[in-house]
């Protein structure tokens, strides 16, 4: 008897992978897969606005124009909210990031590793 329950208990899996005639068993799994990217995108935000907003509070309105940088300048939240967009598509500008007059070369050094840490935690 107990024997028997085993394998009714393990027929029940093949309920899993049982499908449509009409639909397939890729298309079964859609579904499924869209659950897991909107997860995935929860998680990449939560890092992403995170980031966004530690950087704005490392150099925002330390570096603009006034201070030596021509193009770039990363004073507002949505403009630092894009350099990290970009930073995560692997195409950022990193010259915006040097020292400057208005910020110094240990500071740049600080943004600098924690963007780092964001392009490999950000892709992740």
């Amino acid at each position: 008897l107990w024997c028997a329950q085993i394998c009714i208990l393990w027929s029940r899996v093949c309920l899993i992978f049982s499908t449509n005639r009409n639909v397939g068993p890729f298309v079964s799994m859609i579904p499924g897969m869209v659950t897991d990217i909107l997860k995935w995108a929860f998680v990449l935000s939560i890092f992403y606005i995170g980031y966004s907003f530690g950087t704005y509070f490392l150099i925002a309105g330390d570096v603009t124009e006034a201070c030596g940088v021509d193009d770039g300048s990363l004073d507002t939240f949505s403009v630092v909210a894009e350099y990290n967009f970009i930073l995560l598509m692997g195409q950022s500008e990193w010259s915006v990031l040097e020292a400057n007059d208005c910020m110094s070369p240990g500071r740049s050094l600080v943004v600098k590793l924690y963007m780092y840490g964001f392009s490999i935690l950000g892709t992740v």
